[in-house]
């Protein structure tokens, strides 16, 4: 469903490559000078992620790792491409027009790649979307997430929702004869303010060839929608407009 005001403040499309895939520090490059006319400036970033794994049953390790990532962005920085060895990511800001401008951005950036890198096997794809919901101001500082949301934290009978002042609920589901899996997150972010994040990726590593990949994505995005308008009811519609 499309709407007038959509809640999405950023949209991700990523694909990540197996490492026997040929890639050395001229790709970003190469990219650049095939995009930037349309991605005109660059940035350097760094992408901090940890991990948590057991070492022991009674000790458990963690792993920081850096990645450096170069990004191409279009003028109004509304558009944005981030490479990193092995990977390519699409992003989407807020204010986010219609899906058929973004998957052709989509395609344009992999076939990109794809003419100036010798691409194998296809590790993990992921298209993920953000939510921003802003609930209208309520006479009282309790908000009834019934009226909004069909997917949302439930309390039971003993519990009361007025004592609740911060939540997160998510779940991971899967599709496609296990194929792919979706995971879902809605979370307060502060007064009516809430976070629906719906994440959803191929979790059977190389599972999809390259020249299906952007046929992956179309259907991915139809079960996000799917998902999106399951976690949703009607008062947030008249909102979307």
């Amino acid at each position: 469903m499309s709407y007038t005001n959509p809640p999405i403040i950023e949209a991700v499309c990523e694909f990540r490559f197996t490492p026997d895939t040929e890639w050395d520090t001229t790709v970003p490059g190469l990219i650049y000078t095939a995009v930037q006319e349309r991605f005109p400036k660059k940035e350097q970033r760094v992408i901090q992620n940890v991990e948590v794994s057991p070492q022991s049953p009674t000790q458990g390790g963690v792993t920081v790792q850096q990645n450096r990532r170069t990004v191409f962005l279009t003028e109004d920085k509304n558009t944005q491409i981030q490479i990193a060895p092995h990977l390519l990511a699409i992003n989407r800001l807020k204010p986010y027009n219609k899906w058929e401008g973004f998957q052709a951005d989509i395609k344009y950036v992999l076939d990109i790649l794809a003419s100036k890198v010798d691409l194998n096997e296809v590790q993990r794809i992921g298209l993920r979307y953000i939510n921003k919901i802003e609930l209208p101001q309520q006479g009282t500082s309790e908000i009834n997430l019934e009226e909004y949301f069909e997917f949302r934290p439930e309390l039971g009978q003993k519990l009361s929702q007025s004592s609740m002042i911060d939540f997160i609920v998510g779940c991971v589901q899967s599709y496609t004869s296990g194929r792919d899996n979706c995971r879902t997150q809605l979370k307060s972010s502060g007064g009516t303010t809430f976070i629906l994040d719906i994440d959803y990726f191929l979790a059977k590593p190389g599972a999809i060839a390259l020249d299906q990949a952007l046929k992956w994505v179309d259907e991915a995005h139809q079960n996000i929608d799917i998902v999106f308008e399951s976690c949703i009811k009607d008062t947030l519609r008249d909102i979307f407009k």
